[in-house]
């Protein structure tokens, strides 16, 4: 019996019938559906398309979570192990070395002490140290 299930991701640029039938005939079990990267017609279209070939084929949808931003800069911002900033929910305010405002307003309040907090789609980790009034201390992990 098979023990292994084979996920294949799906865009709505290349989801023809044909082309999913290959796939489930080389053994693909689920269709996963990125809705970061299709728009509702093109999910659409993957569920059709998916279901004329095989109603046995699972659907796997993969929603967008939140993503919060940091606010503009000049020039893109070096930072080194160990520098100590300051993480304010001022989304209409600029962003600096020292003091990175972002998008979300109540960024500090969800956000816990030792928590990690990306940047660059994970390239930059800095670790919450602490809460000063309305900002987050972070320490960078990595340059």
């Amino acid at each position: 019996m098979k023990q292994t299930k084979i996920v294949a991701s799906i865009s709505d640029r290349r989801c023809g019938v044909d082309f999913i039938r290959q796939l489930f005939l080389a053994g693909v079990n689920v269709v996963r559906m990125n809705t970061a990267h299709a728009t509702p017609e093109g999910i659409k279209e993957i569920i059709r398309n998916t279901r004329k070939v095989s109603k046995h084929i699972g659907i796997l949808i993969d929603t967008k979570g939140p993503e919060v931003r940091s606010t503009g800069t000049d020039s893109p911002i070096p930072y080194k192990t160990g520098e100590r900033v300051k993480i304010f929910g001022h989304n209409t305010e600029d962003t600096s070395h020292d003091c990175i405002n972002v998008s979300y307003p109540n960024f500090v309040n969800d956000v816990q002490v030792g928590d990690d907090v990306l940047f660059d789609d994970g390239e930059l980790d800095m670790k919450v140290i602490g809460k000063e009034g309305d900002s987050l201390v972070v320490e960078v992990q990595n340059d």
